[in-house]
């Protein structure tokens, strides 16, 4: 499995505000985006066809450790289930705080 940091846009960036992003493990980068749009469309009660992904701030890899956004880890943690399967809640991870303390990835409008 690999590490994919997908960031998903919901209507909410109608209103100015930024998007989620998630980091997740999948074979291949259609998987990871099929992971964090499902992810993010039962977190957040959002229809599919309101949510889109963010082409420049989705890619192969987590984060950068200084990345300057919070992120929402959907990784299996250490130790879980045999399966590899997580508790199905996301952890929020952050390269270096936002001034408001957000979760969401703020450098989609740097």
């Amino acid at each position: 499995m690999k590490i994919f940091t997908v960031t998903v846009a919901g209507p909410e960036r109608f209103d100015g505000e930024a998007p989620y992003t998630w980091v997740v493990e999948a074979t291949d980068m259609a998987s990871a985006t099929n992971k964090a749009l499902a992810y993010h469309a039962l977190s957040e009660d959002r229809p599919l066809h309101d949510l889109e992904i963010v082409p420049l701030h989705t890619f192969e890899g987590p984060p950068p450790e200084n990345c300057g956004y919070h992120w929402n880890d959907l990784r299996p943690l250490p130790g879980s289930a045999p399966n590899g399967r997580s508790n199905g809640a996301a952890t929020t991870r952050f390269g270096r705080s936002t001034p408001n303390g957000d979760h969401r990835a703020r450098a989609y409008f740097l």
